[in-house]
């Protein structure tokens, strides 16, 4: 919720104080995972990263199919952020087959692509606002405009819009 809300320092903070109790794997991975991405945010990259991949390994591990792909995702945007967009795109090229029915995943698989790969920017970001667009439809303006207003997804909404409206990202 803390990282949500984009309050990273608070929750790094109460990630590593739960870690240090040895929680059970499941709950290791998420607040691994949360770690990660707070760090990442917080532009504590290669800490973010290592605790993002730590958190997959854990989640291959664990055999629960939300975990994984939640911390796949995670994995996904350090590896972006890392400036590693091989990895990324290797990973998303993984991924996306079990996005393709998860109509909120898909459309957050297909952002991160457009930022891994800006030669294809356009393409994606376009392929991510239809998804939105589809969303939109399904649950009505004013849910999903409360959805895409979220401190989380904010700044991944207007980067698709942004993209997918530009000839060149």
């Amino acid at each position: 919720m803390l990282a949500s809300q984009r309050r990273f320092a608070e929750a790094t903070t109460l990630c590593l104080r739960t870690l240090a109790a040895s929680p059970e794997l499941g709950e290791a991975v998420k607040l691994t995972r949360v770690l990660g991405t707070a760090q990442v945010a917080s532009g504590r990259n290669k800490e973010g990263r290592r605790n993002c991949d730590a958190a997959l390994s854990m989640a291959e591990k664990l055999g629960s199919r939300s975990q994984l792909l939640s911390a796949q995702l995670a994995s996904v945007e350090a590896r972006i952020e890392t400036g590693d967009h091989v990895a990324a795109l290797m990973l998303i090229r993984k991924i996306e087959p079990a996005v393709a029915n998860l109509p909120l995943s898909h459309w957050y698989c297909l952002a991160l692509s457009a930022r891994a790969e800006p030669r294809n920017a356009r393409e994606r970001a376009t392929a991510a606002k239809q998804q939105l667009d589809e969303i939109a439809r399904q649950w009505g303006m004013p849910v999903f405009q409360k959805y895409v207003t979220r401190p989380d997804l904010h700044l991944w909404v207007q980067m698709v819009s942004r993209l997918s409206r530009t000839n060149r990202p």
